[in-house]
């Protein structure tokens, strides 16, 4: 109602055993109802790529013409300080590993180990992307400055949190300038079409449990 809010969540009470418990959130109304007008207002904005209430994604180069929307639930964009990269959409903010500069819409990484986690399997019980287990797909606007001395450097993927960090999928670039895609325990797979330095690509990956 517009006085009180409860939410009910799963809550693990022993080794193998889970229970359900409820928090009272009335107090936290206000920021839920901003939260709600920040989806609205940067769907509106992606979804024309103009300005939309105090956000104009072209002045900070999240587009370059209208993007879908539906079922978005992250953006990653120029928002980074330190060793946090903000998610747009004030969900799970990414971790910076490595050397990286911020610029207007992203980050660029330098040297080995450089590069960015999006921990979106790493709450618990609590996940905010419960989704994610079953179907999802990764975007990301990605420019390669310099040919890496080794084969098979990552450049976007998903791993289990599990002990071994095993790679569901991923994408990868080689010193011969090639792509690499990689699925599970499958050996890579090096695709013909080359990659250029300094060429801006636009890449994806998806998950379909149902495929």
């Amino acid at each position: 109602s517009d006085k009180e809010l409860i939410i009910l969540y799963e809550k693990k009470t022993g080794e193998d055993s889970y229970g359900l418990a409820y928090v009272r959130l009335t107090t936290q109304l206000d920021r839920i109802k901003e939260v709600v007008r920040s989806w609205t207002a940067l769907d509106a904005a992606l979804q024309s790529c103009k300005a939309s209430g105090n956000l104009d994604p072209r002045k900070r180069g999240m587009c370059s013409g209208p993007l879908p929307t539906k079922g978005l639930v992250g953006f990653l964009s120029g928002k980074s300080t330190g060793g946090k990269w903000e998610d747009e959409y004030l969900g799970v903010d990414a971790t910076v590993h490595g050397a990286a500069t911020k610029f207007t819409n992203g980050v660029t990484f330098s040297g080995a180990g450089a590069g960015a986690e999006w921990p979106v399997g790493k709450l618990g019980q609590n996940q905010p992307y419960y989704s994610a287990n079953n179907k999802f797909a990764l975007a990301a606007t990605v420019t390669i400055h310099a040919v890496p001395e080794e084969d098979g450097t990552p450049l976007l993927g998903v791993r289990m949190k599990d002990a071994a960090n095993t790679v569901l999928f991923g994408l990868s670039y080689t010193k011969d300038k090639k792509w690499k895609a990689k699925l599970d325990n499958a050996d890579a797979e090096e695709h013909a079409e080359a990659w250029e330095n300094d060429k801006t690509y636009q890449v994806a990956l998806q998950m379909d449990t149902d495929d």
